[in-house]
């Protein structure tokens, strides 16, 4: 019974000490790829915005340009879809990456880079 619980008590530990790292999908996208991405998709949804499309164009259009941009960074939908939601999911993770997005955006701004 001892030697039970001992190792109930073990197997509780490990479990407890497991690290974030652990967690993570194997194929996540590191964070200032995801930003380049990110920040990429946000431009996409400016320049749709800002133009007078029927809510079905502008998905299509939108779509296309996502899929264009992941390929650019040699991504995949999938890929791209279970780092985002990992992001999501890791409140602290999500907001240090959205404060590099916003900032990359500001500076891309401020270039005139964004059309």
């Amino acid at each position: 019974m001892k030697w039970l619980s001992l190792l109930l008590l073990f197997v509780l530990g490990l479990t407890a000490c497991s690290t974030e790292k652990e967690s993570r999908p194997a194929a996540l996208i590191p964070q200032q790829k995801m930003v380049s991405i990110m920040a990429d998709i946000h431009m996409a949804e400016g320049i749709i915005s800002s133009r007078e499309y029927s809510k079905d164009s502008s998905l299509l259009l939108f779509t296309e340009l996502e899929n264009q941009m992941l390929t650019k960074h040699g991504v995949s939908q999938k890929e791209f879809r279970e780092s985002y939601n990992w992001y999501v999911s890791h409140v602290d993770e999500y907001k240090a990456l959205y404060t590099i997005v916003v900032d990359t955006l500001n500076v891309r701004t401020s270039e005139g880079k964004v059309q």
